[in-house]
């Protein structure tokens, strides 16, 4: 019988061990159903299991599709980025704004044909603009429709 075991010192949830052996300083729970999200995301701790929420989004996010450039620019480009009505610039000209002065970032924009969400480029953006990362799967989602 499988048995799922979790480590004490960390109370992350790490798999199932058909053989029946158990790990030094473990725990175990012979027919423990849990919801089906990744054993990664489940923390045990005062003998209660919670939802790890920062792995599960990390995961979510690096399943998110990849943009294509023109996905992206063409978002960007549709948003404004003041509240100016005579200010005619687009969340992309302030993104390509700040690419220019990040060679790395640049380099990685301008040799790609699609972007990941979890891309280095996508992160220091996000920290630039001071986005939160649920903003920025929303406006991800919403990107990918185009």
């Amino acid at each position: 019988m499988n048995k799922f075991v979790i480590p004490q010192e960390k109370g992350f949830a790490v798999g199932f061990f058909a053989d029946g052996t158990e790990p030094e300083n473990a725990i175990s729970a012979e027919g423990l159903t849990l919801p089906s999200a990744s054993a990664v995301h489940w923390i045990y701790e005062n003998g209660v299991f919670t939802v790890d929420e920062a792995t599960l989004s990390l995961e979510r996010r690096s399943k998110l599709k990849a943009l294509s450039k023109r996905q992206f620019a063409l978002y960007l480009d549709g948003i404004k980025a003041t509240e100016n009505p005579d200010d005619e610039t687009t969340l992309y000209d302030v993104i390509l704004g700040l690419l220019t002065q990040n060679k790395k970032a640049s380099l990685e924009y301008e040799t790609v044909a699609y972007i990941e969400r979890n891309s280095a480029t996508v992160k220091a953006l996000t920290t630039l603009l001071g986005w939160s990362e649920e903003y920025v799967d929303q406006m991800w989602l919403e990107a990918l429709t185009l």
